[in-house]
């Protein structure tokens, strides 16, 4: 294959896959907001449940097709740090990056290196900092504006599984 075309390609997938980490981060903030600021406990069935759908939410490596869940950390929630992440692609692929989804709602490219080292900084937080999920929702938390209906997440969802190879 010709180093133009995987350049090109490698983008395109890096370009997609950054745009489906913030529609996840997007749907794990719909769910906070009537979570009482909390993110799911399970990425997959907590989301499923809130948006009414049965597609696993996996990564695709864009080179072998082989397919993993993503890296989640449960138990943050609004309040905490914005640096630390949320989700992440399972492996790193993109120039040898993993693209990781912080709290605060950035999308990162990040070697292996800094991606162990922040991620230890996220699991530390959460042994120091539990914040046990509330047992029922609390409703739209109050002042939050969602520029994109349920709906629409979730079709974004959706849409994002039946892409295939297409970048």
């Amino acid at each position: 294959m010709l180093p133009e075309y995987e350049e090109v390609r490698d983008s395109a997938f890096e370009e997609r896959e950054t745009r489906r980490l913030k529609i996840l981060f997007l749907a794990c903030s719909l769910y906070a907001d009537e979570w009482n600021g909390h993110f799911p406990e399970n990425l997959e069935k907590n989301l499923q449940e809130f948006f009414d759908f049965s597609e696993p939410l996996l990564f695709q490596n864009p080179s072998t097709k082989h397919e993993s869940p993503y890296v989640y950390n449960a138990g943050l929630t609004y309040s905490s740090p914005e640096d630390l992440f949320l989700l992440a692609t399972p492996e790193a692929v993109f120039s040898g990056k993993r693209l990781v989804g912080t709290v605060g709602g950035k999308v990162l490219a990040l070697s292996e290196k800094e991606f162990q080292a922040r991620q230890a900084q996220t699991e530390s937080y959460l042994k120091e900092n539990p914040a046990p999920h509330p047992l029922e929702p609390s409703g739209p938390l109050p002042g939050l504006y969602s520029p994109i209906s349920r709906e629409e997440v979730r079709a974004f969802l959706l849409e994002g599984q039946h892409q295939g190879d297409r970048p």
